[in-house]
């Protein structure tokens, strides 16, 4: 059963209550790139909005993007071309959704980064 579908009560980190059922609920956040040891924090942020975390720690593989992607967070401290073409790509494939490019990965900048992205993606609409 995917993560998304379970009914939790309490975010497993953070002890908060889980956000309400929202019409995106189900959406999937592609993140590329930050700390392997923080990614159940960036997964319990995500989550508290109500989207699945895809996580990805050094590169996006090939293949077809999840069919509810809602948007791609790449975090870099470096310039990287290939990951920046391959998310490029993979925005184009999944229907024009938003990328967002982050130098810093710390929870605190994916925070700031998916409400740039979550902007952005309601702005589109």
């Amino acid at each position: 059963m995917k993560r998304c579908h379970q009914q939790r009560e309490r975010s497993r980190l953070t002890g908060a209550p889980r956000a309400p059922q929202a019409p995106h609920l189900c959406k999937s956040i592609v993140l590329c790139g930050g700390i392997g040891r923080l990614e159940p924090f960036y997964r319990a942020l995500v989550e508290s909005l109500g989207y699945e975390l895809v996580y990805y720690q050094r590169r996006i593989p090939q293949g077809t993007p999840p069919a509810t992607l809602a948007g791609i967070l790449v975090v870099t401290t470096k310039i990287s071309h290939p990951l920046r073409t391959r998310a490029a790509r993979l925005a184009a494939e999944a229907g024009h959704v938003p990328v967002v490019y982050l130098r810093t990965p710390s929870v605190a900048a994916v925070r700031l980064g998916l409400a740039e992205l979550l902007e952005e993606r309601e702005s589109v609409a």
